[in-house]
């Protein structure tokens, strides 16, 4: 085993296991404000819009037919229970 001043231990575990460059391009940015991040960041936005439209029709489907499920099995079970003995 290694002591803590041996190079091996200089890196961190990620540091050590990670063999991809992490340094980033720097961003392009124009004068007087990134009009082009604002026009991503409205995209991104109708995105998320659209797919929470979509997920809250989901949940609506979804608890009508829990709501369904969970009715006709209650019928069911007070049709058995009360039904006349002959």
């Amino acid at each position: 085993m290694g002591t803590p001043n041996d190079p091996k231990f200089e890196n961190s575990w990620a540091d050590q296991w990670d063999s991809k460059d992490n340094t980033f391009p720097p961003s392009e940015t124009k004068p007087g404000g990134n009009v082009n991040s604002d026009s991503k960041r409205a995209r991104y936005k109708q995105k998320v819009e659209d797919g929470l439209d979509k997920t809250k029709e989901v949940a609506k489907s979804g608890m009508r037919k829990a709501k369904l499920g969970a009715s006709s099995s209650f019928k069911w079970i007070k049709d058995k229970c009360n039904r006349q003995k002959t």
